[in-house]
């Protein structure tokens, strides 16, 4: 029997898969689908029984639950049988057949795992979402958050993109972090019964741990019963000796009792108002989060909630565990001295190079390998980040994708080997493993040539892979409110070329979405810009609240949540939003600027430290952001890092780029290499944050960074969530000079930034490809270069060492000495780029990440103005008034005004980040190279002239 495979796709188990043999001459046997299942689970009976790997608690509840029912059918009942009734045994016996029943019924059930989708599916999608959020920031820092929002019975819910599944979870569907799958209606996992509780067998679970609270209540008070039946006639210490297995069975119960009757009471509580644990445990439908928040999955009745969860259909299993794989052509399996020898070489690209230590997990099935190891590679297409190899030695095992890379058949270059299996075939491009690169598009998607095309924006979750057909069948509502997209607003579909530098952490692709879980379920109710007007079209008053289709709409622009409305919202607003927020603008030297606060907010991201929740089933990294201003620090996990990177999109995206985060997560994201440059990362995102004068201002940021307690934090992220200031509305807020600006000027200023920022994207861009070659060369080719020569030359001076003459020491010892400081020379050229090129390069990547964002900004500057260059033509049509057309022209000057204080500050800070990047490069490429001269004039003292 094959070993399970760790963390591979489920659904690509198809009759295309191919397997290993034990010899290519034996007959292939196909594979069960559960021998290569992806998640962590057991199997047993050919796949009729899944388990988690973890079940030794659940070991022990059998142990508990047979040895105390044992003892009592041994020792009390056949006195309760004679002295009182033989009804008591017989109902025992049946109580602990049915708590076993149930019992074993939980265990040994599919919960409602979620198949995973296909590589193809899953690539599919990942195109899809590229395309329309735009790749703007390339690919070490995230794009928007992938969510979805439908609507329930009146109520929003978001529904949560599964990095490790691909999918988008149905309603109510989570991750489980022990299992590694995503599991339909997901209540929690339980250790005691040794797998997950979901929707196929919560209903067992419950009447396993119902009945178990009768069988304990039942056992305890019978045994006190016999114990005190016995003692009036014996005394009560003869009657202990006489059934001395009582007072056992008395205490075990006792102990037991409580947390067992309080358990199936919070069932029952969960079950008659329709809750999961899950959702019971974040509040998901608390009061405290809306006075609007209510649970959409109540039938507002008590005994409807639990005839639906108790007594409705049982849903099928969803995967086919015993279904079986025929592989199509063989594959080999490498022999004991790692070299494949069924129909291929050494030569044929099956041979990779370790990048980094890896330690292998005990029981994992993996391999632990060092750098700069060559392995073979014996199947590259486990999925889920890993891939198969075996050592010199001869021991299989799994290593992750990124950690490898191939060499190629000319035996010098190396080609990293992407997740999905595949090497890549240009041996230059390291984006498939390089946190600052993403998967490049093509050059017709850039924006700058379509400012006007509207984005489709919307997804039909049938094209999520098979994984969704299960729920999709259900009409959930659509919320207009987030899948329509703005009708004037453009993809950022920015060329992401791959740049980067490979000294960067690279770790696996397969991002772990444990951070997750928490907030990314809340229902949020979608705010809302304007009030409803009579003026909405009936389709938008259908789509508000009923069913139109089966298919679910997904936000895939940058404005996820007011994509419904362009400029001409702000333009022809009637009546100005009550607020008290004001962004000034002064005329400057340079032209418009913001209004910059007297004293410079900074904040310093540091002190990361691991945490953990539910009872440690979850960990995390939180670091301590300490800003200047009230020198307190305060503890922000990633995720709240990520929730104040939307609100702030939501919020200035229309006005001011903003920059994405770093990656959100991967695998091995508690290395300390990974945590210090995503703190890094962090650090430099959280600068660029605090030195904008509007952003560091708002009451989001500042409540990020000054909240005192739990409360107030909770508190404050509600109130922002229902601002309404949002999006092209956050212009009305702006109190620009008193001069007004025409429309040709305002175009004009468009079209130049436009015209600056695509030729800036373009020299961007030239350097970090310029640098990525630069960085190669620096930590390849050179450092080999200069070892080569170092080796030649104490190869040489060995040589001569032969000769036998008295007087070779004058000239083997200074060679031998030049032939060390070339290889110290060459350590000097393979550590440099990350003394110089490093932060040359990060800058360089942060101002590509906002480039990015100035194709959406410039995109509603220019729809607002093609809408005021048809005031005329709508006052004639008597579509608006004259007044109302002077009103457009106004604010489009508000917009401008805005647009140039934001271009003045992009200009400010670009030539002071420029000028000290630049600076601190050649200072360090200066010092590196005066050292490499006085290496070399060190070894030249060593040679004497001879005369």
């Amino acid at each position: 029997m094959p070993p399970p495979m760790k963390q591979c796709e489920y659904s690509q188990i198809t009759t295309q898969s191919s397997s290993p043999m034990e010899s290519p001459k034996k007959k292939k046997i196909p594979w069960r689908k559960w021998e290569v299942f992806p998640g962590r689970n057991k199997f047993y009976c050919d796949g009729r029984i899944i388990m988690a790997r973890q079940t030794g608690v659940f070991y022990l509840t059998l142990v508990l639950i047979v040895v105390t029912s044992g003892l009592f059918f041994a020792f009390d009942c056949p006195y309760l049988a004679v002295n009182i009734t033989p009804v008591i045994p017989a109902v025992a016996g049946v109580l602990f057949f049915f708590v076993m029943g149930t019992l074993l019924r939980t265990s040994f059930s599919d919960p409602g795992v979620l198949p995973r989708a296909t590589q193809d599916e899953a690539a599919d999608l990942e195109r899809q979402i590229d395309t329309a959020n735009g790749s703007s920031s390339g690919g070490g820092y995230r794009t928007p958050p992938r969510t979805k929002e439908v609507i329930i019975n009146g109520q929003t819910v978001k529904l949560k993109y599964c990095f490790t599944c691909k999918i988008f979870r149905p309603p109510r569907a989570s991750h489980c972090s022990l299992c590694d799958n995503c599991v339909e209606r997901f209540d929690h996992h339980c250790p005691w019964v040794g797998n997950c509780v979901g929707k196929r067998n919560y209903r067992f679970f419950y009447m396993f741990i119902l009945s178990l609270s009768f069988l304990t209540v039942f056992i305890f008070a019978f045994v006190i019963t016999h114990v005190i039946l016995r003692s009036q006639k014996t005394g009560f210490l003869t009657a202990l000796k006489d059934s001395p297995a009582s007072a056992l069975e008395a205490v075990v119960c006792f102990f037991s009792v409580w947390s067992i009757l309080g358990l199936s009471g919070f069932h029952t509580y969960l079950i008659s108002s329709n809750q999961t644990t899950n959702e019971d445990i974040k509040g998901s439908w608390s009061n405290k989060r809306s006075k609007d928040n209510y649970n959409p999955y109540s039938y507002g009745n008590i005994f409807t909630n639990c005839c639906a969860a108790l007594c409705g259909p049982l849903p099928p299993s969803l995967i086919d565990r015993r279904g079986t794989i025929q592989p199509d052509t063989p594959q080999p399996v490498a022999p004991p001295n790692g070299i494949t020898t069924y129909g291929a070489t050494q030569s044929q690209s099956n041979m990779a190079r370790v990048l980094y230590n890896f330690i292998a997990e005990p029981g994992n099935d993996e391999l632990t390998v060092k750098e700069g190891e060559i392995i073979t590679i014996a199947n590259r297409d486990v999925g889920g980040g890993w891939c198969e190899a075996t050592n010199a030695q001869g021991v299989t095992g799994l290593v992750p994708t990124d950690y490898v890379e191939m060499i190629s058949e000319s035996g010098g270059n190396t080609v990293p080997l992407w997740p999905g299996g595949t090497a890549q075939s240009t041996a230059t491009n390291f984006a498939a493993f390089d946190p600052f690169s993403s998967t490049q598009t093509n050059i017709a998607d850039d924006p700058w040539s379509n400012w006007n095309t509207s984005s489709a924006g919307n997804w039909s979750t049938n094209n999520a892979g098979n994984s969704a057909n299960a729920w999709n069948a259900v009409n959930w509502p659509t919320n207009t409110e987030s899948s329509n997209t703005q009708k004037n607003s453009t993809a950022d579909n920015w060329d992401t070329t791959g740049y980067g530098h490979p000294q960067a952490y690279q770790g696996p692709g397969t991002a772990d979405d444990d951070e997750w879980d928490d907030d990314w379920d809340e229902t949020k109710p979608s705010p809302n810009i304007l009030p409803r007007t009579e003026s909405e079209s009936a389709e938008t008053s259908l789509a508000r609240g009923a069913p139109r289709n089966s298919s679910v709409k997904m936000s895939l622009n940058r404005f996820p949540t007011f994509s419904k409305h362009g400029p001409e919202v702000y333009l022809l607003s009637k009546q100005p939003l009550k607020t008290t927020e004001k962004i000034t603008i002064y005329k400057g030297e340079v032209g418009p600027v913001w209004e910059y606060p007297a004293s410079s907010l900074s904040c310093v991201v540091a002190d990361p430290k691991k945490g953990s929740k539910m009872y440690g089933l979850k960990s995390y990294i939180e670091y301590q952001v300490t800003p200047n201003n009230t020198n307190r620090a305060v503890n922000h996990r990633y995720k709240h890092f990520d929730w104040l990177y939307e609100r702030l999109l939501i919020k200035f995206g229309s006005a001011i780029p903003i920059p994405s985060l770093p990656d959100k997560q991967v695998t091995g994201r508690f290395e300390e290499e990974f945590i210090k440059m995503r703190m890094e990362r962090l650090q430099g995102w959280m600068n660029r944050m605090c030195h904008h004068p509007v952003i560091s201002n708002s009451e989001v940021f500042q409540l990020f960074i000054t909240y005192r307690d739990e409360k107030e934090w909770k508190l404050g992220k509600r109130k922002t969530e229902k601002d309404d200031i949002i999006g092209v509305m956050v212009f009305s807020t702006v109190e620009p000079p008193v001069e007004d600006i025409g429309l040709l000027e305002a175009e004009q200023k468009v079209e130049l930034f436009s015209k600056f920022t695509k030729a800036m994207d373009d020299g961007v861009k030239e350097l970090l490809n310029v640098g990525q070659e630069h960085w190669k060369r620096c930590t390849g080719a050179l450092p080999k270069e200069y070892q080569k020569i170092g080796k030649a030359l104490q190869n040489l001076s060995q040589v001569f060492t032969t000769s036998g003459y008295e007087g070779e020491p004058i000239l083997t010892d200074p060679l031998t000495e030049a032939g060390k400081t070339y290889e110290e020379i060459a350590n000097l050229f393979a550590e440099q780029p990350k003394k110089d090129l490093h932060y040359l390069m990060e800058t360089n990547q942060e101002y590509k990440g906002l480039l990015g964002c100035f194709p959406d900004i410039i995109g509603v500057h220019k729809g607002a103005i093609e809408k005021a260059k048809e005031g005329d033509k709508l006052v004639a049509l008597n579509k608006i008034t004259p007044q109302e057309k002077n009103t457009m022209v106004n604010r489009i000057g508000t917009m401008s005004y805005t647009f140039q204080a934001e271009m003045n500050h992009f200009h400010s800070n670009r030539i002071y980040d420029y000028n000290s990047v630049i600076q601190h490069y050649l200072q360090q490429q200066v010092e590196f190279y005066e050292m490499i001269a006085a290496k070399l004039k060190q070894a030249l003292t060593h040679f004497t002239v001879q005369q």
